[in-house]
């Protein structure tokens, strides 16, 4: 692999090399293929830290290629745990769990760029059917292009905690004024 530093960051490029002989006077030549894996290594980086912090899952989606390749957390078999779908496939099962207004990918794509309009980041927080809580992250990878990424995380025990909490301080706080109330009179 050589890494090139760019006006816009760093480029890695993968080569192969290839020593052949000619057929017809053996003269040895070298062959070199070349690609730019930059972006494949970004992917892989992202897909590795939402991982680190326990998603759900995590989804990059390349819209104009139809293409979504998902990792599922650790609840699921190892087969079952990084798979490539359209994005259609991924449109139908999404819709059937907790978003119908996705009616086609048009929808989607205008849905992620409502979601990630600050810095190409964003999230929002929902309730499924069952009573769970997930916060859903969308990143923008390339937006000309319609790349981008999802990852969706449990915060049911958070959420569950900071209710609580609020419940308990205004009931304290309500005590309180009841005290005041009485001390006044």
């Amino acid at each position: 692999q050589l890494s090139l530093e760019t006006v816009h960051g760093q480029v890695v490029i993968a080569f192969d090399l290839l020593l052949m002989r000619s057929p017809d006077d053996h003269a040895l030549y070298l062959k070199l293929f070349g690609e730019n894996i930059t972006q494949r290594i970004v992917i892989d980086m992202l897909f590795k830290k939402s991982l680190e912090q326990e998603c759900d899952y995590i989804a990059y989606f390349d819209i104009k290629a139809d293409y979504c390749r998902i990792i599922l957390g650790k609840t699921v078999t190892p087969a079952q745990q990084d798979r490539t779908v359209s994005v259609q496939d991924y449109l139908r099962n999404f819709r059937a769990r907790w978003a119908p207004q996705f009616a086609d990918t048009k929808a989607f794509v205008e849905y992620v760029h409502q979601l990630c309009r600050e810095n190409g980041e964003g999230s929002q927080v929902y309730e499924l059917p069952n009573g769970d809580i997930k916060r859903i992250y969308g990143q923008m990878v390339d937006v000309e292009n319609q790349r981008f990424f999802f990852r969706q995380t449990d915060v049911t025990k958070l959420l569950q905690t900071e209710r609580r909490k609020a419940e308990e301080i205004g009931q304290l706080k309500d005590e309180a004024q009841a005290a005041n109330r009485e001390k006044s009179l």
